[in-house]
């Protein structure tokens, strides 16, 4: 009855207040209390990975191929010498059907 009263008497006081906000949602206070237990009992957590969006994970996959391009070593260039290569096959001539003489003019 006390209370009724209370909100009757002091509705313009009560109605001017600011709401209660809240800093957490409940999923929020959940995992804070899942952390709290693990640092006690001194279990370390596994990180959660963020979902990441198809734009953002392209762009780090065309980053990968990209570090991963191959580039010839010197043992390589010997290899292709020793079979000729293109520019040792148009020489010849022969392999490419390619005509000794003066080139195009």
């Amino acid at each position: 009855m006390q209370k009724t009263e209370n909100l009757v008497k002091y509705k313009d006081e009560i109605k001017g207040r600011p709401k209660r906000t809240w800093f957490e949602s409940q999923r929020e206070k959940a995992e804070a209390k899942k952390v709290s237990k693990a640092e006690l009992n001194g279990v370390t957590l596994p990180e959660k990975k963020t979902p990441v969006s198809g734009k953002k994970r392209k762009r780090e996959e065309m980053k990968e191929e990209k570090e991963k391009v191959y580039k010839k070593t010197k043992a390589d260039r010997v290899i292709k010498g020793l079979r000729g290569g293109v520019k040792a096959a148009n020489k010849r001539g022969a392999d490419w059907g390619v005509k000794k003489g003066k080139g195009r003019r």
